[in-house]
């Protein structure tokens, strides 16, 4: 089994409550990973500078920075399988509204918050789109 296939096993095989230890990568911050001092700029170098050191399963990709793309084929080329994050609609809105906005309406009114939501789907499924057509091997929607 190629490596990549061997990764998703174990990473579903764990997340279903088989034994065993899997390593990822979540949300690195640029400024965590530039302060290593490899002498390595750019996101994408960085983390592929990282899943070569350190041979995670798997990586998490944040979509909506302009260095995805990039980043997918260089982590997915380095060995390590590409988790492709994606904003939720609710975190959208927040973003846009304010947290505490968008948590009072959860209660305060419900219907408007809903269309909202709705109308944030269409991005939502682009970048699930964009991640598939990529190949990532999961959208962690977050």
């Amino acid at each position: 089994m190629p490596d990549s296939d061997r990764n998703v096993v174990d990473v579903m095989g764990v997340l279903g409550g088989s034994a065993g230890i899997v390593t990822g990568l979540t949300f690195i911050p640029h400024e965590a990973l530039a302060g290593m001092r490899w002498g390595i700029s750019g996101m994408p170098a960085l983390l592929v500078a990282v899943v070569e050191r350190i041979s995670p399963d798997f990586a998490f990709v944040p979509s909506w920075e302009p260095w995805a793309a990039e980043a997918h084929d260089r982590i997915a080329a380095g060995g390590a399988d590409v988790f492709w994050a994606v904003p939720g609609p609710f975190g959208a809105v927040a973003q846009r509204d304010g947290w505490d906005e968008t948590l009072r309406r959860t209660l305060a009114d419900p219907d408007s918050l809903r269309e909202d939501l709705e109308s944030e789907m269409p991005a939502v499924l682009e970048a699930v789109r964009r991640g598939t057509a990529l190949g990532a091997r999961a959208i962690v929607l977050a």
